[in-house]
């Protein structure tokens, strides 16, 4: 028997013709599992065939029943060495079985088991040239692509495979559906006669199990977000329970309003003294319980004028007492990954699966943009047209040089994190690597992956050894920094009951540096103006004028030098507006405080309210409409409610009387994105000073965004865990 490859015009591609058909496929990819029901469905074969030893085949079966579950099988070799076989919709042999029984089709395990198998990695196209050449266009590249050697395990199998489907295909029609690289040598040995039934070697008991989330992530060789897409276009939502959003955090029941247990009147009196800062030196802040702050809190709290908080305290977090008008709670910002948007995925995953047939190039572009739509909500920050563009040709250009098409999730992370940044590439690996039905909680037991090892029932532990039998790009597991959670609601706002705030310090040196530049930039640009030029006559002055001279040269060879006239004074206050804010509703918080030591200035700024984004326990996130820095240290007032200052009609322009007022050297920097008007020119000229103003549109858009977001702590001793929370 010489079977011969098929016509694709008489349907879809196989080598051979019946009673033995072979669909070549690769392994775990999308494209390949559709052809492959494609086949089935029209050439209605009396049995199917893949290439599993019959040893996995019951487990097997159990496994693709559990679908759209995804589901491991794990055993152990004779080398007591742990297996996994992922089983997950977009692979062809699993599709084929899930084809087969679906229309009531006898299902054959052919493939031989051997043990010791090599690592090796075959030379393989791109699996999306099928969407445009079929596969019999992807069958005649493969051929003309050079292979390495086949292996004795390897001519085993084959010639166990071929015997075992000539076999068969005698009692039926049979369609066998085998890798690429056997499918070759199938086809030779049947050609040449070499078929052969070998005996299989001894394989132990073989368990279902179920992969966790995390674990989805790290074991699935097709990208997950394929899978969930194939899976949807293919089986539909499935179990209403895998959409169901995530239960809502509910603030705990109040306590009932506690008098001040154990402390008299008198200690009551000095406690409240103490934390308004009206006893220096005879009680310190610090020597006040916490329990007594929340208790005179909740005591404070029940007066007339439910609006009057504690010097510094933002946050309405005591429950109040009984009939007590309550102010607005602080927000608790909590970053949401993907899995908390189950009921948003199923619309997202219903759209792509409802297009005329699946493209993984669209699949892509959705992942891109949905991945921007995601970190603009939690970082607020929009994605450019322009990083859109770039990402697309980095992503191509990366793919090309690993010779596919399109690129892998790997290269779509390294691509992101290239173009934007950190959060953006963990939004593009988080929605990349989501499938959306884990933890059936159906009879098996759970299995967890984590950096080659295997964790079964939180019990047993198994090495285990993962082999690449194709020159394809798996799933690479990205370092992630995952973000911790609240576990009660309420407990990281509470830690800012104690009245008291302080800034981060990484951050205080980050916007200290970017001032002293700023102050060298004004003066350079203040001496670029004042510069001279002139032809050379006796004196080469401050250096050769390079372009005056080159402009010159053809003129008449003559040589232009320079003179810089030095500035009279220094730079003083800074002031930097992001966003003026004209309706003042966006940066509503406006404070002023003071540099703790000399090497940090005094500061005023008006930003986002601290209560907006709670991201740790006692951190608040804000982003700045405009800061300004004046040096030296401890000398400014509250700039926001000083009267001298009422002449100004906005934020910005309170900001720069103030750096004005306070500069102590002739020259104030204001940046911003328009500048100042004339009265405030000649409010600095009346005086003595100058604003020397820099376009904002000057300075890098990577660093304004860098400085936009800091951080307000509740107390200098969150200092040492701040970088777990702050991203």
């Amino acid at each position: 028997m010489r079977p011969d490859p098929s016509s694709e015009g008489d349907g879809p591609f196989t080598l051979g013709e019946a009673p033995l058909r072979i669909v070549p496929v690769c392994h775990d990819r999308m494209e390949f599992a559709e052809a492959v029901r494609q086949a089935i469905r029209h050439f209605r074969p009396q049995a199917v065939a893949v290439e599993m030893p019959p040893a996995l085949g019951e487990a097997f079966q159990r496994a693709v029943d559990r679908l759209p579950y995804l589901s491991v099988l794990v055993y152990q070799d004779e080398d007591g060495q742990a297996m996994y076989v992922p089983v997950e919709p977009a692979d062809p042999l699993v599709e084929a079985v899930r084809t087969a029984r679906e229309l009531g089709l006898p299902v054959h395990f052919v493939d031989l088991h051997v043990t010791s198998y090599p690592e090796h990695r075959d030379l393989l196209p791109d699996a999306y040239l099928l969407n445009a050449g079929g596969l019999k266009a992807y069958w005649e590249a493969f051929q003309a692509l050079p292979q390495p050697p086949r292996g004795p395990l390897d001519e085993r199998r084959e010639a166990h495979m071929a015997a075992r489907a000539q076999t068969l295909s005698r009692e039926a029609d049979l369609l066998l559906v085998c890798g690429m690289a056997h499918a070759r040598g199938i086809m030779q040995a049947l050609a040449e006669g070499t078929s052969q039934i070998h005996r299989h070697r001894p394989l132990g008991p073989v368990q279902v199990a179920d992969p966790d989330l995390d674990s989805v992530r790290e074991i699935c060789a097709e990208m997950p977000l394929v899978n969930a897409v194939y899976e949807f276009s293919r089986g539909g939502p499935g179990p209403e329970g895998a959409w169901a959003p995530p239960p809502v955090d509910e603030d705990p029941p109040a306590p009932p309003p506690t008098r001040l247990e154990g402390l008299s009147g008198q200690d009551a009196i000095r406690s409240l003294e103490a934390l308004l800062g009206m006893t220096p030196g005879v009680l310190k802040e610090e020597d006040v319980p916490p329990e007594v702050r929340r208790a005179v809190a909740r005591h404070l709290q029940a007066l007339k004028d439910p609006g009057w908080r504690l010097p510094g305290q933002e946050f309405d977090l005591a429950p109040p007492l009984s009939g007590a008008p309550q102010a607005p709670r602080a927000r608790i910002f909590k970053f949401r990954s993907v899995p908390d948007r189950r009921p948003e995925m199923r619309e997202f995953l219903q759209e792509l699966a409802g297009r005329p047939f699946l493209d993984r190039q669209r699949v892509l572009a959705a992942l891109f943009e949905r991945a921007a739509a995601h970190h603009a909500q939690n970082t607020g920050e929009p994605f450019k047209s322009w990083q859109r563009r770039t990402l697309v040709q980095y992503a191509g250009n990366y793919s090309r040089l690993r010779g596919d098409l399109l690129p892998g999730l790997y290269a779509c992370v390294v691509a992101a994190r290239g173009v934007a940044d950190d959060n953006y590439a963990y939004e593009v690996w988080d929605l990349g690597s989501f499938y959306p039905w884990t933890e059936a909680g159906d009879g098996p037991p759970t299995i967890r992956v984590r950096a080659g090892e295997v964790w079964l029932d939180g019990v047993k532990t198994m090495r285990f050894r993962r082999r690449l039998p194709r020159l394809r790009e798996r799933l690479v597991r990205v370092p992630v920094k995952h973000r911790p959670q609240e576990e009660n609601p309420g407990d990281w706002a509470r830690e800012f009951q104690q009245g008291t705030i302080c800034s981060y310090p990484p951050e205080d040196v980050v916007i200290e540096d970017f001032g002293r530049y700023l102050q060298k930039k004004a003066l350079q640009v203040l001496s670029e103006e004042r510069t001279r030029v002139e032809e050379f006559s006796t004196s080469m002055l401050d250096g050769i004028e390079m372009r005056e001279t080159l402009r010159n040269w053809p003129q008449g060879q003559k040589i232009y030098v320079r003179e810089l006239q030095k500035v009279q004074g220094g730079a003083g206050s800074v002031v930097v507006v992001f966003d003026e804010d004209l309706e003042e509703q966006r940066y509503p918080w406006r404070m002023s405080w003071h540099g703790e030591h000399d090497q940090e200035s005094d500061m005023a700024f008006f930003s986002t309210p601290a209560s907006a984004k709670v991201v740790g326990p006692g951190i608040a996130r804000c982003e700045y409409g405009g800061f300004m820095l004046t040096y030296p240290p401890g000398r400014l007032m509250d700039v926001w409610t000083d009267p001298a200052y009422d002449a100004a009609r906005t934020n910005a322009e309170t900001l720069l009387m103030a750096a004005i007022d306070y500069s102590q050297e002739k020259h104030v920097v204001y940046v911003a994105a328009r500048p100042p008007r004339t009265w405030m020119r000649t409010f600095a000229s009346r005086l003595g000073k100058k604003v020397v103003y820099l376009p904002l549109g000057t300075l890098s858009p990577l660093t304004c965004k860098k400085l936009r977001v800091f951080h307000v702590l509740s107390g200098h001793r969150v200092r040492q865990i701040a970088r777990d929370y702050i991203w």
